[in-house]
């Protein structure tokens, strides 16, 4: 019951975190954000029966390295390279999520698609990116092996709690994507709401998924 009132606390709080993004609050923003991160950390926390030790303690390292780059917001603009050390961080660890107690999850047919996404990603983004272009590119293959990871976890194991994990990673993995072409000035004008609001649904998911 604890963990269902978190969740839920959450996500009103990432709801009003993306009105005063739609609203252009500053001052609520900075510290909406990184709240609700920190009480998806929290639920996850207090999940009983978790998929696993190494699941449970992956997710949550990766929640709070996502906690991390979400504080960091304040950071003047020319240290986005911190956010986006991060987040790849995050990335990784959700990787240990998925493969750390289960073998054989990286089917390579899984991959296809997932790769043709980061391909495709990069492709958009490159001549944009100038020195970046590297540390761009492992930030997007990252996020690419989570959410193949995620799937292929789910296919071996099955069970909702895995299917929430990979719905997790790809959210996350489209919301990176989304948020880069924002940074990048590529994206639509809704793009960084709409990258803000999957961000917060694929973190919700994560912690609902231990």
């Amino acid at each position: 019951m604890a963990r269902m009132l978190v969740l839920l606390l959450a996500a009103v709080t990432a709801a009003l975190h993306l009105r005063a993004e739609l609203r252009v609050e500053p001052d609520r923003i900075r510290w909406l954000r990184p709240l609700a991160t920190a009480l998806f950390v929290l639920a996850a926390l207090l999940a009983g029966e978790a998929q696993s030790g190494i699941y449970k303690g992956s997710v949550v390292a990766g929640l709070l390295l996502a906690l991390a780059a979400d504080a960091a917001t304040i950071l003047p603009d020319d240290r986005n390279w911190f956010r986006l050390a991060a987040h790849a961080l995050s990335q990784t660890a959700f990787i240990l999520a998925f493969t750390g107690d289960a073998r054989g999850v990286m089917y390579p047919w899984l991959g296809l698609p997932f790769g043709v996404y980061a391909l495709a990603l990069y492709l958009y983004l490159v001549p944009a990116l100038g020195r970046r272009r590297f540390v761009v590119l492992i930030f997007i293959l990252l996020s690419a092996v989570a959410a193949w990871a995620g799937w292929g976890r789910w296919r071996l194991l099955g069970g909702p709690q895995t299917l929430l994990g990979a719905v997790a990673a790809t959210l996350v993995m489209l919301a990176s994507g989304l948020r880069l072409m924002d940074l990048e000035g590529r994206s639509p004008s809704r793009g960084r709401l709409a990258a803000l609001a999957i961000y917060h649904l694929g973190h919700l998911l994560f912690a609902w998924s231990v």
